[in-house]
């Protein structure tokens, strides 16, 4: 069709945006504490993408805590390969074993920027009975809380 797209994920924009002073946060909006960044599989090992989440996540204020695995050697959340709709009889669910790995941590929130990956962890987390220990947020909920205001009228596509 002749078209020529860039196309980027959420986090890209809106680190791009928070940097250029277009999207301010405010780091008490959250409360988030001790925060930790699941990496998803397309975004990081696919796509080579590791900082623009964790620069937003910084702008959000709480301590950053990385986890053992993760950036080029981070751990599926689970849903890969279609296991999200698996009922798995045989060992431990991989969501589960990401979810104890990041309990470990002892953050209070845990942030994702995959949709899957959100379902799965939280999912894991209702099921280590540790919903009241840790909420599981997308980065964009998580920024969505915590606009200020934007300083210049955002670009959008013509309708």
């Amino acid at each position: 069709m002749g078209g020529t797209y860039q196309v980027r994920h959420h986090s890209q924009l809106i680190a791009d945006l928070v940097e250029q002073g277009k999207l301010v946060l405010d780091p008490k909006a959250n409360g988030v504490g001790k925060l930790t960044f699941h990496d998803p599989c397309y975004l990081g090992r696919w796509n080579g993408e590791y900082e623009a989440p964790r620069a937003v996540l910084d702008r959000l204020g709480g301590e950053r805590i990385e986890l053992g695995r993760t950036r080029e050697h981070a751990f599926c959340c689970g849903a890969g390969g279609g296991r999200m709709w698996m009922d798995e009889k045989t060992g431990t669910r991989v969501n589960h074993d990401r979810t104890d790995e990041i309990l470990a941590t002892g953050a209070t929130t845990v942030a994702t920027a995959c949709p899957y990956c959100t379902v799965m962890i939280k999912d894991a987390v209702d099921d280590r009975d540790a919903g009241e220990r840790v909420q599981v947020k997308n980065l964009s909920e998580l920024v969505a809380k915590a606009m200020v205001r934007t300083s210049a009228p955002l670009e959008t596509a013509p309708s």
